[in-house]
């Protein structure tokens, strides 16, 4: 509640004016709303994926607003990633010593607390967009992994990937990581994969109908197709980008084009992305997430971590945003609370046997 009611004041003081972006969240889930599905301005939807806007259409439904239905969907799912800090951290700090003890508990709280008060995601909490959404999310996934929850694991990893699309790669990397791990593991992680799969093919089958391919997003299209359009993204409308998607040809060529000119940009994007990932975390707090992350490297808990951080390297193949290193800031607070306390508490038990 405590989250909640930071974000509900910094969102009163603010301002209630949808940016382009927010605008398209509204108008696919007007259409999802009123039965038309996932459509936008007639034109089938392949780059914004259907899990905010198909909470953010429930309210409006039955007669909310679509902009303050959208406030309120990314208000919950900003807010909610704070307990969720606070049960990876007791999950991390648990499995390390088979049992949480009573200082787990207030690390914590401790983690949950700064995700409640960090500026940046106080002021962006309101936003019609689904990165609160996809951090809570991510979040879950370790969790859920770090106590062996498998089936809740693929439901979470499932509704990443129709949140946001560079989430697609965390089951896969998971179920990589698990079977190097235990090649007996497949028996008990075939059916979460099955559920997983399940949960996802509605949206697969909708991108194959509408571009005719088999693919995880249109994002990625749309981005291509963005960067070659002329004027502005606010004068784009659903039917510019589907006609010039039908232009552009395959992604693939494109690349082949110029190989060591893809491979450049895409490196230089990953910078970009690791550095937005910095800068909305603030560096001193980014640099002790990367503490955390390698006190923690060889725990039971750095496999699901470095997984969690997996999706990074799929953000380059999209529009490289600012607001997208959203999605890994209360993850990483939580990682750092984690990483520390583990080593200090350690160190103070090495010393005590030593004693």
């Amino acid at each position: 509640m405590f989250a909640l009611s930071t974000r509900y004041v910094v969102y009163r003081l603010g301002s209630d004016r949808p940016n382009n972006d927010e605008l398209a969240y509204c108008e696919l889930a007007g259409s999802i709303a009123s039965g038309e599905g996932l459509t936008r301005a007639g034109v089938a939807e392949t780059h914004i994926h259907p899990l905010f806007p198909m909470l953010q259409a429930v309210p409006v439904a039955v007669g909310a607003d679509v902009g303050s239905a959208g406030r309120w969907v990314g208000l919950v799912s900003s807010a909610a990633a704070a307990p969720a800090s606070v049960w990876l951290v007791w999950g991390v700090l648990g499995c390390l010593r088979r049992q949480a003890r009573g200082a787990d508990r207030l690390v914590g709280w401790v983690a949950g607390l700064l995700v409640c008060v960090h500026p940046r995601l106080l002021v962006t909490a309101e936003r019609i967009q689904p990165v609160g959404l996809a951090a809570v999310l991510l979040i879950l996934f370790v969790a859920c992994w770090v106590r062996k929850s498998w089936w809740n694991m693929a439901l979470v990893a499932s509704l990443g990937f129709l949140a946001r699309p560079e989430l697609a790669i965390l089951l896969p990397a998971g179920l990589l990581v698990i079977l190097l791990d235990d090649r007996r593991a497949w028996r008990r992680m075939a059916g979460p994969a099955l559920l997983a799969l399940a949960l996802s093919a509605p949206w697969l089958l909708h991108l194959k109908a509408a571009t005719g391919e088999w693919a995880l997003t249109g994002k990625v299209r749309w981005t291509y197709a963005m960067a070659r359009l002329e004027g502005e993204e606010s004068v784009l409308s659903a039917k510019d980008v589907a006609a010039a998607e039908e232009t552009m040809g395959r992604i693939g060529a494109h690349v082949l084009e110029d190989p060591m000119a893809a491979t450049a940009g895409y490196f230089g994007r990953l910078v970009e992305a690791v550095g937005h990932i910095a800068r909305a975390l603030y560096l001193p707090l980014f640099a002790l997430a990367g503490l955390g992350l390698w006190l923690l490297r060889r725990s039971s808990a750095g496999g699901p971590i470095l997984v969690a951080l997996s999706p990074v390297m799929l953000l380059p193949l999209g529009a490289v945003q600012a607001r997208h290193a959203l999605v890994w800031t209360p993850f990483l607070l939580a990682v750092a609370v984690a990483g520390l306390s583990f080593e200090i508490q350690r160190r103070s038990a090495a010393r005590i046997g030593s004693s």
